[in-house]
């Protein structure tokens, strides 16, 4: 390799994001064979290796011929052709890449992603339905298909598609994904609120990850919590 390539530079402030490239089949095979698997370093990974002879693995792979090798090569800035070959694309300063492997971290790119958004589809600020008097911050998202009652205050949060917020409801430092119905009077303070979940009025959630379909009753309270249906802690 030296040889190959005698001059070259030494970076120590790179981050490895831990991105994985794959074939389209290999996403096929992992919603029919491999739902429950919550890492793909520790368990998809070693799976596609230790079966990777077997012979439904090798049906799904007949099902694509993508080239993975063509994609990465437009992304390498070696001209020197080598049949072992390491790509790496080098994220700029225009771009927002960050990463998202724990609750917290997840909740942080969000933020930034609000702080950033008008180099995003969402509008920050004045989009969601039905605005009237309520406040959006600078910093937050609320998707345009979304429903907002009077007197609503969202500050640094993102909101996704098709939610309906009531009146005097609170989202501070939160995300809420798509489908999800919030209650007058509601409070939302430094949470996560997976699709599909519904608050009825009144309720406050502090510090809090609620999981997809979840019903919040109404006036109840819950601080630092996770918040998932029964099936789901079976699993």
């Amino acid at each position: 390799m030296l040889q190959r390539t005698p001059h070259f530079k030494m970076h120590s402030n790179l981050l490895d994001s831990h991105v994985y490239i794959v074939s389209r089949w290999v996403l096929d095979y992992m919603q029919e064979h491999l739902k429950n698997a919550l890492s793909f370093k520790r368990e998809v990974l070693p799976h596609l290796l230790k079966n990777q002879d077997s012979k439904i693995l090798l049906q799904f792979s007949e099902r694509f011929h993508d080239d993975i090798d063509k994609l990465a090569s437009q992304y390498s800035s070696s001209p020197i052709p080598s049949p072992t070959q390491c790509h790496a694309h080098t994220i700029t300063g225009a771009e927002l890449c960050t990463r998202v492997n724990t609750v917290s971290l997840y909740m942080e790119a969000n933020r930034m992603i609000g702080q950033h958004s008008s180099s995003f589809m969402l509008d920050s600020g004045t989009s969601g339905q039905g605005i009237k008097s309520s406040a959006i911050s600078g910093d937050s998202v609320v998707d345009e298909s979304t429903q907002l009652s009077d007197k609503v205050s969202v500050k640094r949060s993102m909101i996704g598609r098709h939610c309906v917020i009531g009146e005097k409801v609170k989202v501070i430092n939160s995300v809420i994904m798509d489908h999800v119905v919030i209650g007058e009077s509601c409070t939302i303070q430094n949470s996560i609120l997976c699709n599909q979940v519904r608050l009825e009025e009144k309720a406050t959630l502090k510090d809090c990850t609620v999981g997809p379909r979840v019903t919040i009753n109404s006036k109840a309270e819950h601080k630092g919590e996770l918040l998932v249906e029964d099936s789901e802690l079976d699993l």
